[in-house]
C-alpha cells in the first residue's frame, strides 16, 4: 500500500534525525522504545471499520478494538493479562488517505509525533502507570484507570509545534502554516533555541522537566 510506505519512510527520516543528533539527549531505553514503534500497523481513514484488530509486540492478533471516530489519529491500546503476564500491545495509527500536498503530509507528521510521544506501560506493584504525550494515566492491576491528568489543548499545541518542526526538516524549507493558532501559539516553542532538548523530553516522558521547561502549568 502506497500510502504505508510513505509513513514508514516518514517516520524513519523522523527517527533518523532523532539519533542522528545527541543535542535529542534521548536515553538508550527510549531508543529502543520509539524503534518498536514501527511495527504499528498504519490504517487510512477509509479503512476503518467498527473495529479493527490490535497486534502484541511481536506481531500477533492479540485484541479487538472498537473505533469510536474515523479520523486521523493514533489508537493506544492498554495492555492485556493473559496467563498472569501482562501483554503489551501495539498502538494503531490512522492516517489520511493520500499524501501529496503539504496539508496531508502535515496530518501524518503530526500524528507520527503523537505515536512517538507514546510511553511505554510501566507495571510497579499496585499500579500501571503510562503517559500518551503530556498527559498522564494510572491504572490499577485490573487495568483500571484510577487517576488521569490530562491536559489536551497544551498536549496538542507541542505537538503541533514538534509537527512544523520535523516538517520543515523534511522538506528542507520554511513552512508557514495557514491556521493562525498555530502559528502564534506553536511558533513559540518552535522557534526556541532549545528547542531538539524539548523534543527530546516530550518523546522520551520526562513530562515534569518538560513542563517546567516551558512554564506550563501541570
Amino acid at each position: 500500500m502506497e500510502i504505508e510506505k510513505i509513513v514508514k519512510e516518514i517516520f524513519d527520516k523522523i527517527l533518523f534525525i532523532l539519533l542522528s543528533d545527541n543535542e535529542y539527549r534521548l536515553q538508550h531505553e527510549n531508543i529502543l522504545y520509539l524503534q518498536s514503534l514501527r511495527n504499528s500497523d498504519i490504517y487510512t481513514v477509509d479503512e476503518l471499520s467498527d473495529s479493527i484488530i490490535i497486534k502484541n509486540l511481536t506481531g500477533k492478533d492479540i485484541a479487538i478494538y472498537k473505533i469510536q471516530k474515523y479520523c486521523p489519529q493514533v489508537i493506544d491500546s492498554i495492555p492485556v493479562l493473559m496467563d498472569e503476564n501482562f501483554i503489551e500491545l501495539l498502538p494503531v495509527i490512522v492516517v489520511p488517505n493520500v499524501c501529496n500536498l503539504i496539508t496531508e503530509k502535515w496530518i501524518i507528521v503530526h500524528e507520527i509525533c503523537h505515536l512517538l510521544s507514546l510511553g511505554k506501560y510501566i507495571i510497579n506493584s499496585d499500579t500501571i502507570y503510562h503517559y500518551f504525550g503530556i498527559n498522564h494515566y494510572v491504572y490499577d492491576k485490573n487495568m483500571k484507570l484510577i487517576l488521569q491528568n490530562i491536559n489536551n489543548r497544551n498536549n496538542e499545541i507541542l505537538n503541533d509545534a514538534i509537527t512544523w518542526y520535523f516538517l520543515e526538516l523534511l522538506e528542507n524549507q520554511k513552512i508557514y502554516p495557514k491556521n493562525d493558532f498555530i502559528k502564534k501559539h506553536c511558533g513559540i516553542i518552535k522557534e526556541r533555541s532549545d528547542i531538539k532538548e524539548i523534543v527530546g523530553l516530550y518523546f522520551s516522558n520526562q513530562i515534569e522537566l518538560l513542563m517546567k521547561k516551558l512554564k506550563i502549568n501541570y
